[in-house]
């Protein structure tokens, strides 16, 4: 953690590239079970057996592990200039296989995903589709709101949800509140007038999501849509059903990007709703810039088709 952080120092890095590096410190400690490690007593075979327990007992994709690997390494080499290691990186050539080419997520058809939503038995599965469908939400963003970040302003009285609240005093539930994409994901959006109503239903119970960790709830969505009989999108894949991947819980997302367009709503606007990193369209918390304020906020909301 040391290295990491004076490496930090003499190098220009991103915000989601620290927390890259972060994040595979944080691992590779969890795995030794020690709280930090002297970087001079990494073996080769403490990696070795890192990264079968990676591809084992985690469901981490090849190129997560593949980057943890990167990371753990940059910071490994940052510690051998400075004290001037003679044995080889012992993260360094793990031959980890990562697909050539991401999945490029497409846009559901309305009437799959009223079918997705139809086959969930939990109030809260369901209602994470729809905080999706009105937000723009990655499922990370979606799992860290709380009953509290549920409310109405004090000006407008318009009901609002506060998404990755910028607050380093506050106490998280768990590692997802900490897991920011970037800045331009701390938001708060208007709630739309469709979602109000379960969503204020989820704030009186004050009990929270059933399931916890993004893993529990993807694997929840996948079941569902393996249930939906004679979807939309099997007529424009041929029954490839390998394909069915590009149509996951990440691809609501799309279709919010996709609405705001068809609503005619400016980019600028949009891109500040969903969190999208636009020149001109940076966020600041609790506030929208450039005048765009709550009320207009809700009226582009309000343009999303009902789910």
């Amino acid at each position: 953690s040391q290295a990491m952080a004076q490496n930090w120092r003499y190098s220009e890095y991103s915000d989601k590239t620290k927390s890259s590096h972060k994040k595979a410190v944080e691992r590779f400690n969890q795995f030794l079970n020690v709280k930090d490690i002297y970087v001079s007593k990494i073996e080769r075979y403490h990696a070795l057996e890192f990264k079968l327990y990676l591809q084992e007992k985690t469901e981490l994709a090849n190129g997560t592990i593949s980057r943890h690997f990167t990371d753990l390494g940059v910071i490994w080499n940052y510690a051998r200039g400075s004290e001037k290691y003679t044995y080889e990186n012992p993260f360094a050539k793990h031959r980890i296989k990562v697909k050539k080419h991401r999945i490029k997520y497409k846009a559901w058809h309305i009437n799959d995903l009223r079918k997705v939503v139809e086959v969930m038995k939990e109030d809260t599965d369901r209602l994470m589709i729809y905080l999706a469908w009105y937000t723009g939400s990655r499922l990370g963003e979606c799992l860290s709101v709380r009953p509290e970040d549920i409310y109405q302003t004090k000006d407008s009285g318009t009901w609002v949800i506060s998404i990755k609240p910028d607050d380093e005093e506050r106490k998280y539930l768990n590692k997802l509140d900490e897991s920011v994409k970037n800045e331009h994901a701390r938001r708060i959006v208007p709630v739309h007038d469709a979602l109000l109503k379960p969503l204020l239903k989820f704030k009186q119970s004050n009990f929270g999501w059933y399931r916890k960790t993004n893993n529990a709830y993807s694997n929840a969505f996948g079941r569902a849509k393996r249930l939906i009989k004679n979807p939309e999108f099997e007529d424009v894949l041929s029954d490839n059903l390998k394909k069915r991947k590009q149509y996951s819980f990440h691809s609501i997302r799309h279709n919010v990007a996709t609405n705001f367009q068809r609503a005619k709503v400016e980019e600028s606007i949009s891109a500040r709703l969903v969190g999208h990193s636009t020149v001109g369209a940076t966020m600041t918390y609790g506030y929208y810039s450039e005048g765009v304020e709550f009320e207009e906020a809700l009226e582009a909301v309000n343009k999303l088709p009902v789910l």
